[in-house]
């Protein structure tokens, strides 16, 4: 799905400002071609970024497709590749846990498990809430957050959404 124009556009960039260039992905890398019929077993959009020397991309709601395990299997595959993939960050949408629920909404003992191997997938690839990149002696903080609107529309994806500004501050001042 138009990975060489981008690639191509992408190398034009970086031709003109060596060392300058940072690349970055919003999310919803997964959806859209047909490439996400491998989404699970392959990895191959995240691959593809890293391909193209992505430094950071984050998940849209379209990453929550196949639900947290799909999320789980789509990174361990990447990561079980052995090529190179971009940092990812998401500061706002984490794993369901007994601690962040609100008390009143039974977890089953299943849901619990998946959303374990989504933290474990998540910790395995090193997903963080920021990364910092240096170019060209610039450092440059890059955070991920997902839209109001990601949980309802990524209903199954059984994880725990933290309020957009809540999150940005939280991020914001560890980084600072």
């Amino acid at each position: 799905g138009g990975y060489t124009r981008l690639y191509t556009l992408l190398e034009q960039q970086r031709a003109a400002a060596p060392g300058a260039v940072i690349t970055l992905d919003g999310g919803d890398f997964s959806m859209g071609t047909l490439f996400q019929t491998v989404y699970t077993t392959e990895a191959a959009e995240l691959r593809m970024l890293g391909a193209m020397g992505y430094d950071v991309t984050t998940f849209g709601n379209h990453e929550y497709d196949f639900r947290a395990q799909g999320l789980a299997d789509m990174l361990n595959a990447a990561l079980d590749s052995g090529d190179p993939l971009p940092a990812i960050v998401q500061g706002n949408y984490r794993p369901l846990t007994t601690q962040n629920t609100d008390g009143n909404t039974e977890i089953s003992d299943d849901t619990l498990a998946v959303s374990a191997a989504v933290q474990s997938a998540l910790d395995r690839y090193g997903v963080t809430d920021y990364a910092v990149i240096e170019r060209d002696g610039v450092r440059f903080a890059v955070f991920g957050l997902l839209g109001e609107d990601a949980d309802a529309c990524a209903p199954m994806s059984g994880m725990a959404f933290e309020p957009i500004a809540d999150a940005a501050q939280r991020i914001v001042a560890d980084i600072e």
